[in-house]
């Protein structure tokens, strides 16, 4: 007699269960919930980072071509708009407009600020030297998140 016998496949009873896989889904959940506003946050910061850079390399710009032209640049930072401005010299313009940065645009999208005086537009000029008429401060901030740009008087640019 030929007795028939149930073979079951090699691998039966090697799968998961739907109670694990419902396990596993809840802890990547929960792990996703703890990431996403930590992540939030990081591109902040660097959105605010990259800007500070920004804001230093223009003003350290309208130093150097100053310096290396024997004439003064004017450095124009427009708090209300977020917008800075660098004029240079030229004969029959004292003071054409050389660029123009708009900070709220991407990929920054942060807000200039003057931390002290609080004044819509804070202008700086570089003499021939490549030494400021004065000192300044911008606050660059976003959700929270600042970062100062500062000219000290000796035209030396630094970000804290």
């Amino acid at each position: 007699m030929n007795s028939r016998r149930c073979h079951y496949p090699r691998y039966a009873g090697r799968a998961f269960s739907l109670v694990e896989l419902i396990l596993v889904v809840g802890i990547i959940g929960i792990v996703a919930a703890i990431a996403v506003p930590r992540f939030g946050n990081s591109i902040s910061r660097h959105r605010v980072q990259s800007a500070a850079y920004k804001l230093k390399a223009e003003l350290e710009y309208a130093r150097n071509k100053a310096k290396n032209n024997s004439a003064p640049f004017v450095v124009i930072v427009y708090c209300m708009n977020d917008i800075v401005e660098i004029y240079g010299p030229a004969l029959e313009n004292p003071f054409p407009l050389d660029t123009r940065s708009n900070y709220t645009k991407e990929p920054y999208g942060v807000d200039l600020s003057d931390p002290f005086l609080d004044m819509p537009v804070v202008q700086v000029i570089f003499d021939g030297y490549g030494k400021p008429d004065t000192t300044i401060t911008i606050d660059i901030t976003r959700k929270g998140i600042t970062r100062s740009v500062n000219v000290a008087s000796d035209g030396k640019v630094t970000i804290s």
